[in-house]
């Protein structure tokens, strides 16, 4: 079971294809995994604990580009643009790199409203961008 899921997590991981085109993205995705499997540890927790790594993966982009990566003026911009999700004019000011960490962002959000409303629970994603805001 967790090997199953530990590589559908690393296979999105490469597909995002962010390591490529972020040099700082460290591949730390299978820590991530087991982070979330302490957390979300019972068999039918699958969709928590993908959810869990996915997340903390882009969270720890975001906060490693905060860390060391951008200027102040390109991160007061990343900032905008995370408090204005849907305007994408604040969006197309950023660098391309994190536009690209953004768009990616904004990307695994849609994916995991989509299957949380195949469980029944469309609200989680909303809740997921909010909680992000709140820490940027």
């Amino acid at each position: 079971m967790h090997q199953n899921e530990l590589a559908f997590v690393s296979r999105w991981w490469r597909d995002t294809g962010l390591q490529e085109k972020l040099l700082y993205a460290r591949d730390r995705i299978v820590e991530l995994y087991f982070w979330a499997t302490g957390s979300h540890y019972e068999p039918h927790k699958v969709v928590s604990r993908i959810a869990a790594a996915k997340f903390a993966k882009m969270v720890s982009l975001v906060d490693d580009t905060y860390d060391a990566y951008g200027t102040p003026e390109e991160l007061q911009l990343f900032t905008e643009a995370f408090k204005r999700c849907d305007d994408e004019s604040a969006v197309e000011q950023l660098s391309d790199d994190m536009r690209l960490l953004f768009r990616a962002f904004l990307k695994l959000c849609d994916e995991m409203e989509e299957d949380m409303k195949k469980e029944g629970r469309c609200y989680g994603a909303h809740h997921a961008k909010d909680a992000v805001r709140s820490i940027i």
